[in-house]
């Protein structure tokens, strides 16, 4: 498959809660700080768990918190939705990993940014080595194997039909597919 054909085929579409609901940023970066203090409390506690997902930290150091500012600037930026390239952004293994803790939610092709129901080591854990083990004999780690992906086209119809909806409808719709 050609680079060209990567950047066309792997695309996420997010849509976000109502512009500048702050209450739910708040809740949204809280919960990021912890799941870094429990993945940091992991790797004090067993030191032999880090060199597992070596792969995953030379790609992209992992931090929730930092990660969820920048998932907050895009949302913020558009005021509903953003999308992200996969094989172009140094996001893409973070975002994988916070779709399973339940920071972003799948609803059909696109995914909603949630707070997490619960966030526990054992998932930050299991998702981690998903991801490492998704790495080919060359070195590259896979996270478009373990998300729902768009090709470009269709995640910017997306996100044209969700602007055109008006704010309001939008996050009640948004709010219906989360319940």
């Amino acid at each position: 498959m050609m680079i060209h054909d990567l950047d066309e085929q792997y695309w996420i579409l997010v849509e976000g809660p109502a512009p500048g609901d702050a209450e739910f940023t708040a809740h949204w970066l809280q919960s990021a700080l912890r799941a870094d203090r429990l993945l940091q409390n992991e790797f004090s506690a067993h030191p032999d768990f880090r060199p597992t997902i070596e792969r995953i930290e030379i790609a992209a150091y992992i931090s929730f918190a930092i990660s969820a500012l920048a998932f907050i600037a895009m949302w913020l930026e558009d005021r509903s939705t953003f999308k992200l390239n996969l094989p172009d952004t140094e996001l893409a293994e973070i975002f994988v990993t916070m779709v399973d803790v339940g920071f972003f939610t799948l609803t059909g092709d696109r995914y909603q940014m949630t707070i997490p129901k619960s966030l526990r080591i054992r998932t930050i854990k299991k998702s981690l080595l998903m991801l490492a083990a998704t790495e080919d004999r060359e070195c590259y780690l896979h996270p478009e194997w373990l998300v729902t992906t768009l090709t470009n086209k269709a995640a910017s119809g997306w996100e044209h039909r969700l602007k055109t909806i008006g704010s309001m409808q939008r996050v009640a719709d948004r709010n219906a597919l989360l319940e």
